[in-house]
């Protein structure tokens, strides 16, 4: 239920969001009847490894401010004991928020998938988890005068505002489907300097 409200938070997002939210690079990808959307965000920190403490399984991180962070690592962090003073621990995180309209057909729906990959025995730690969530959502009525949509997912209905910046929005009619996409990616590396 909360995953199903971040993507319908991502779709208001889209909709009634400011114009750098849209995505003209989308368009190439998205066809070329049908309206659509994209929203990517990343983020990548690094610390250094000051300091470890094998007995509780205990590393203090130095991060890019200068701040020192103990972090308790648990049995499912593989590879543990590859982690040495000095060595860099990478974070990276992308998030991406896809719109698609297509004409009717199916009802409401969402669906989760994830995934999880951990760095090979002997190895330096690492991981990397996916996360995917789609809610198809119908369009129940839209006033393209208040540039309003009204959606019915599995978990109600919502009318949502439609910011000036969205294009093609008179392209969307009553019946039509708009699938929302959320994928985030998060990927934690261990290497040296």
């Amino acid at each position: 239920m909360r995953k199903l409200l971040t993507v319908l938070f991502a779709f208001t997002v889209i909709f009634a969001g400011t114009s750098t939210a849209w995505s003209e690079e989308k368009k190439a990808e998205t066809p070329a009847d049908r309206p659509g959307g994209v929203i990517v965000e990343s983020s990548t920190i690094t610390a250094a490894v000051q300091e470890i403490d094998k007995a509780n399984r205990m590393v203090t991180l130095k991060m890019s401010d200068g701040t020192l962070k103990p972090v308790k690592l648990s049995d499912q962090v593989k590879n543990f004991d590859q982690i040495e003073v000095g060595d860099n621990v990478v974070a990276e995180y992308i998030a991406s928020f896809a719109v698609d309209v297509q004409k009717g057909g199916t009802g409401p729906g969402a669906s989760t998938s994830s995934a999880i990959q951990a760095a090979p025995k002997g190895a330096k730690p690492g991981v990397v988890a996916i996360d995917t969530t789609t809610v198809v959502a119908v369009v129940e009525d839209i006033d393209y005068t208040k540039r309003t949509i009204t959606i019915r997912t599995t978990e109600g209905t919502e009318t949502i505002p439609v910011n000036e910046e969205v294009k093609r929005f008179s392209e969307i009619k009553k019946g039509d489907n708009v699938t929302v996409t959320e994928t985030e990616a998060l990927a934690i590396s261990v290497k040296k300097p």
